[in-house]
Parts: structure tokens; C-alpha cells; sequence
């Protein structure tokens, strides 16, 4: 994983024209400049979900794509949720979801659409909590 990471931050920092201080400006110094060069020279032999996060943020992307980027997920690696499982999963948190979602005026498609968009978003935050 870290050869990927290294690999990736590199070649976004060159596409963006970030140096290793800008970058870490960028993260609102969450992530110091030395650090940023050392995961770019491999030195780290694992790097925390929060840091990922942190650089994803300081590159202008979400964590998900961070990842799928740095070719460290694949992007296809996705459950798509059927139709029935999509409407059950949906009306099950319809009343958490109420305030921002109208439920009753979504269609199948959109209900399949925010159902995997949870879902998927709920296996990436428990990658930091396992």
C-alpha cells in the first residue's frame, strides 16, 4: 500500500504543483511537510486512515477517491443494493433521514442511488473504527 501512496502523492503533487509545504498547508498542517516526504520516500510502513483522509481533503478530493485513485481500493469494489433490498434499507431509516430526504417523493432509482451511497460510505468510515 505505501509503494501506491507514495506513487500517487507524488504524481498528484506534480499535476497540482504542490510542494510537500503547500500540501500541508492545504491539510491545515493536520499533516507536517516532513511527514508528507517521508510517506513520498516510503519511510512510513503504514499510514492511518486519518492521515488518508487528511491528505484527500489537502488534494481536493474525497477519501473514496483518494482511494480509488492511489489504487489502493478498487473502484470496482462496490455491493449494489437490489430494488426491494434498496426500498426496505431506505424506509428502515426514512424517519432518521426526514430532516434532509423526502422519502415518499423519491423514485426506485433514486432510493437504489442513496441507498448504495450510504451504504458505501458506511464501509468506509468502519474501516477506521475495526
Amino acid at each position: 500500500m505505501i509503494q501506491q501512496l507514495s506513487e500517487f502523492l507524488m504524481r498528484e503533487c506534480r499535476r497540482q504543483n504542490l510542494t510537500n509545504q503547500a500540501l500541508a498547508e492545504r491539510c491545515n498542517n493536520q499533516i507536517s511537510a516532513d511527514y508528507i516526504g517521508k510517506i513520498k520516500n516510503k519511510v512510513p510502513k503504514t499510514v492511518s486512515i486519518d492521515t488518508l483522509n487528511i491528505l484527500a481533503v489537502g488534494l481536493g478530493m474525497t477519501l473514496r477517491q483518494f482511494l480509488q485513485e492511489a489504487g489502493i481500493i478498487d473502484s470496482f469494489d462496490k455491493h449494489l443494493l437490489s430494488n426491494s433490498e434498496a426500498d426496505k434499507f431506505i424506509e428502515s431509516i426514512s424517519d432518521f433521514i426526514s430532516p434532509w430526504v423526502n422519502v415518499k417523493k423519491m423514485n426506485a432509482s433514486q432510493k437504489i442511488e442513496l441507498a448504495n451511497y450510504i451504504y458505501d460510505n458506511i464501509r468506509m468510515v468502519s474501516y477506521k473504527y475495526k
